[in-house]
């Protein structure tokens, strides 16, 4: 399976952490590609699972692989119509996205401070 020979050569093993989740795109021509990343944990939006559901597998199983498959349009949670990561759209107080734009912020200043004080 394609998926799970991504994992074995990509994923597993190469990452600090051995609790994570990921999603992949399988294009038509059998590429896989990655799409979200993240540590394992109510943090990380569950898309196709619930998380009661995965922590229950875990215990039951241990960590065999479960891949779920969505086929077409009618197999998206109508909740999550975004199709982008949630990072992208969590732009709360002390988010990722919101740290990165007070860090892109900053860099701007300095690079600003920088360039007056050289002129």
């Amino acid at each position: 399976m394609m998926v799970r020979e991504f994992f074995v050569e990509k994923v597993m093993e190469k990452f600090e952490s051995e609790s994570y989740t990921f999603d992949v795109y399988v294009t038509r021509d059998g590429q896989v590609k990655l799409l979200d990343f993240n540590p394992w944990g109510g943090f990380t939006l569950p898309l196709l699972f619930a998380w009661e559901e995965l922590e229950e597998k875990l215990k039951d199983e241990g960590h065999e692989l479960e891949f779920r498959i969505v086929e077409n349009r009618c197999g998206i949670r109508p909740s999550l119509k975004t199709a982008v990561p949630y990072d992208y759209l969590d732009m709360s107080p002390g988010s990722g996205w919101d740290q990165f734009l007070r860090n892109a912020d900053e860099e701007s200043r300095r690079q600003l401070k920088s360039a007056e004080a050289g002129a």
